[in-house]
């Protein structure tokens, strides 16, 4: 708490530091800045293992235009992007005071999100999967359950086949270049375990997931 600045956040981690960046503002991402450390805090309070009167207040205008702003640094317009973007803070913004408008807003970006190219958890529409999912799971409004599901059936057409391998994978356009990915970031690990957690909302396309998801960890282990 008292490394914090109304201003300026957080300090970035020396480790965490790209060549150019002001090593005196943290990031405003969920995945290594500014709002992850909100939510951490938010969360260890409401979990009891923080007892405090002293939390920093989170100003959600001001913390999306400074991820605005860091995207466009980037030369990116992924402002839906679950751990980098946008799509987290309104999360939070939600939680505090779960209006309408705010519920409209996080749905238009799940939507948007759906075709996006990177197909893995950081940028692409795995991660805002995960946000439909948390969000069914704490308000039980079935329009996130429709676009969990929505977001999965996309994701099902996008599957390829590895005849080498004898299953299922996703390639993902990420960085310029176009790879394949089995970490729990990046790849077919981590959309598998979102949709693992929301096969409730599945429905019969369940049991076509879980064979999809029991071949490519199987054919891919190291035995």
């Amino acid at each position: 708490m008292q490394a914090f600045s109304p201003d300026r956040y957080w300090k970035v981690h020396p480790n965490d530091a790209e060549p150019g960046d002001d090593p005196g503002t943290a990031p405003s991402t969920l995945y290594f800045g500014a709002c992850g450390v909100f939510w951490a805090l938010s969360y260890l309070q409401a979990a009891g293992a923080v007892q405090s009167t002293s939390l920093p207040e989170l100003d959600v205008d001001l913390l999306l235009q400074r991820n605005l702003d860091e995207l466009r640094a980037w030369g990116s317009s992924d402002v839906a992007a679950y751990l980098m973007g946008q799509t987290p803070i309104l999360l939070m913004a939600h939680a505090r005071q779960p209006t309408t408008a705010l519920a409209d807003r996080i749905a238009g970006l799940i939507e948007g999100n759906l075709d996006h190219p990177a197909r893995e958890l950081m940028w692409g529409a795995p991660g805002t999967l995960l946000a439909a999912l948390f969000l069914h799971e704490r308000t039980g409004d079935p329009r996130w359950a429709v676009l969990f599901s929505r977001t999965a059936e996309r994701l099902w057409t996008q599957l390829e086949w590895s005849d080498e391998h004898g299953c299922h994978f996703w390639t993902q356009d990420l960085y310029d270049r176009r790879s394949t990915y089995l970490d729990a970031v990046h790849g077919f690990v981590a959309t598998a375990s979102v949709l693992i957690r929301g096969r409730h909302l599945l429905g019969e396309a369940w049991l076509d997931w879980q064979r999809c998801i029991e071949g490519t960890v199987e054919r891919t282990a190291t035995w």
